[in-house]
């Protein structure tokens, strides 16, 4: 199966170790996130500051993310994901102040390709009450479609259905890795070398 790898240099600077684990399975529905509202000097950098406070929050029973919202109510992220808003039909999530992971990323550019609207801005949470579908992008969940949404002042916002932005994105995203998958087969034939120049 899919597999994270962690790759490690060692001291000497000359030999390349590799460590992999296998990626937990996709959580199945009823998918529970949870918010909370942070304020952060530097989104776009995941540093051993930024552990220490992800670890200290408050996370709601049963969630599977903790979404951060900041003073203005903008939704940036998840502490290991980025967030996706469906509203008005159109995609939203915020364009800055953020680490853009590799799936966000395959998902703007699926957007494009696939003629979705998308706005590079934050939805903000005291709209809430106009989102039609809100997912997570990580390179172990992919494309995960959120159910409930738990406030940290008590609120909840559940999603009975899954919008067809959703649906489509979450189709395309499994084609596009299945397509590129490339497995690692002893038994494989070597590729052929590139054409020399005469």
């Amino acid at each position: 199966g899919d597999a994270d790898a962690v790759m490690m240099l060692a001291t000497d600077g000359e030999q390349l170790l590799t460590h992999a684990k296998p990626i937990p399975p996709r959580p199945r529905p009823p998918v529970l996130a949870g918010i909370t509202h942070v304020d952060r000097a530097y989104g776009e950098v995941k540093d051993s500051a930024w552990v220490f406070e992800r670890d200290a929050l408050a996370w709601p029973p049963g969630a599977n993310e903790l979404i951060i919202v900041d003073k203005n109510g903008q939704v940036l992220e998840g502490t290991s994901s980025n967030v996706f808003v469906v509203k008005d039909d159109a995609l939203y999530t915020a364009g800055g102040h953020i680490l853009s992971g590799s799936i966000r990323r395959l998902v703007l550019r699926l957007c494009s390709e696939l003629n979705l609207p998308v706005r590079l801005e934050p939805p903000n949470w005291a709209d809430r009450a106009g989102w039609q579908d809100v997912f997570i992008t990580s390179t172990s969940r992919l494309v995960l479609p959120v159910d409930v949404l738990l406030g940290d002042a008590g609120e909840t916002l559940k999603f009975e259905s899954r919008h067809p932005i959703v649906a489509r994105l979450d189709s395309a995203i499994l084609a596009e890795l299945e397509g590129e998958a490339r497995w690692l087969d002893e038994s494989a034939p070597e590729p052929a070398a590139p054409p020399t120049s005469q």
